[in-house]
């Protein structure tokens, strides 16, 4: 999705709903340029408006004039529990940081968030690959766009590409309005990572 209000932008987000930034707007055109001619036969969207309203964005300029744009909560961004909302500077909140890295250095994705409602990686993890499959359940779509945010990217692909966080985490963070491309063998029923952090290529948002 396309970038938030820079004085928010230093502040832990999470599912905070927070609206497109006027850059954000201009990505949000961008990246509907680049897909404009690309095959999408459906589009599924976290609800939360930074995603929405890229998704609706791309939607509208496509020229797949049937496309609509479905909401599936499991595509929210990660819950930061007690840590929603604070500056990434705080104590608290680069305290959890390195102790984060530090599980994900040993291979364990179970840290949570603090608070009630924090949630882990592998918690992302199960409800992102819960929404991708129920994607792949139907044969007659084959290529879905789905927006959603970066920690629910870090978590899916990092699980599919087998890579440990330290081979994976040079690959984060994910730019605004990057594509990360996921592959699903019906097959062999398995997943693949095709691409990561493909940046947009620069173009007039009046495409």
């Amino acid at each position: 999705h396309g970038s938030m209000c820079s004085r928010r932008a230093h502040r832990v987000q999470g599912q905070l709903d927070l609206p497109l930034a006027p850059k954000g707007v201009v990505e949000s055109e961008q990246l509907a340029c680049q897909l404009r001619d690309r095959r999408i036969d459906a589009v599924v969207s976290s609800p939360l408006s930074r995603a929405l309203d890229t998704a609706r964005t791309v939607v509208k300029r496509h020229s797949n004039k049937g496309l609509e744009v479905q909401q599936d909560l499991r595509l929210r961004e990660r819950n930061f529990g007690a840590l929603q909302g604070a500056y990434h500077t705080d104590a608290g909140y680069l305290d959890f940081r390195q102790k984060q890295k530090s599980t994900l250095l040993a291979g364990c994705a179970n840290f949570r968030a603090p608070g009630d409602e924090g949630e882990s990686f592998a918690d992302l993890r199960v409800r992102a690959k819960a929404a991708l499959e129920d994607m792949a359940q139907d044969s007659h779509v084959e290529h879905v766009l789905v927006l959603t945010h970066s920690n629910i990217i870090q978590a899916l692909c990092w699980e599919i590409s087998g890579m440990s966080w330290k081979e994976f985490e040079h690959l984060t963070p994910l730019p605004n309005c990057s594509v990360c491309e996921v592959v699903f063998d019906r097959v062999s029923r398995q997943w693949s990572v095709g691409a990561l952090c493909q940046r947009l290529i620069p173009q007039s948002p009046s495409c």
